[in-house]
Formats: C-alpha cells, sequence, structure tokens
C-alpha cells in the first residue's frame, strides 16, 4: 500500500509485444493494486512532469482528465472534456483515476479497448476533474526520429 502521492510503480513490459495494447498486462496489474491512483503509459505516450503534481490538487477528485497533444504525429490535440470520453476521443495516457472509481472494470483484448475501458468509467461522472492544459504527449519520440 503506497501512502498518498508516494509513487510505487507497478511496470509490465511486453517485448515480444503479444498482447495487443498492453490490455491483458494492464490488467494483471490492476489486479495488484488495490488503493489509491492510477496512471497507466504506454510505451507511444509521454507524461508531462506536472501531471501528477496537477492530480494532486484535485484530491477530491475521482479522476482527472487531462489533454493530449498528438500534433507530433497526427496533426490534432484529444481535449479532456465529458463529451470526449468515447472511443477516438480519450487515450489512456490522458488519466489519472483512483482505483476505485476502476473497481471491477477491465480492457478488453481489441484494439480500442482502453478507449472503450475509460468510455464505461468516465462517462456520465461528475467527480472527474477535466483540464484542457496538454500534459500527456502521444508519439513526440516516434515523430522526433
Amino acid at each position: 500500500m503506497c501512502e498518498p502521492w508516494e509513487v510505487c510503480w507497478h511496470i509490465r513490459f511486453d517485448p515480444a509485444r503479444e498482447h495487443l495494447g498492453g490490455h491483458k498486462l494492464k490488467n494483471d496489474m490492476l489486479a495488484q493494486i488495490t488503493d489509491g491512483w492510477v496512471v497507466f503509459l504506454d510505451d507511444d505516450t509521454y507524461m508531462h512532469p506536472l501531471l501528477l503534481h496537477h492530480a494532486a490538487e484535485h484530491l477530491d477528485a475521482a479522476g482527472v482528465v487531462v489533454s493530449q497533444d498528438r500534433t507530433a504525429s497526427l496533426g490534432h490535440v484529444l481535449w479532456a472534456a465529458p463529451n470526449n470520453m468515447r472511443l477516438g476521443g480519450v487515450d489512456i495516457g490522458q488519466v489519472v483515476l483512483t482505483r476505485e472509481l476502476i473497481g471491477d472494470a477491465q480492457m478488453a483484448p481489441y484494439y480500442g479497448g482502453d478507449g472503450t475501458f475509460l468510455q464505461i468509467i468516465l462517462q456520465g461522472r461528475d467527480d472527474v476533474f477535466y483540464s484542457p492544459e496538454v500534459l500527456s504527449y502521444y508519439n513526440v519520440l516516434e515523430a522526433a526520429t
């Protein structure tokens, strides 16, 4: 168990890339986490250093969603807003969620499974903080090479 804002890493790595989107690995990780806040980072996502600080300012929320810059590779931004909590409108790298909010939800083992997971968890919630601030970046390293 982690103390408030003590970072406890639960890392899963799939070198053979056998698990599309890492959904099985993320589900396995969630089975080990019983409380606190959860942040998912894929190999194509870069978290701004202030993301956790930003989330700490909203401890009364069940989750924090920030905007994600995808302009380096896809030419647009995924804006954090309640009406964007749908497949294609939000990415797993944009959220900091309480373990309580996640509950028993699991990611489905198909492309887009994390988007569907977030849609189920976040859609219609009024206890989630949405920030227009860009604190997540998608494929920024790939675009730089």
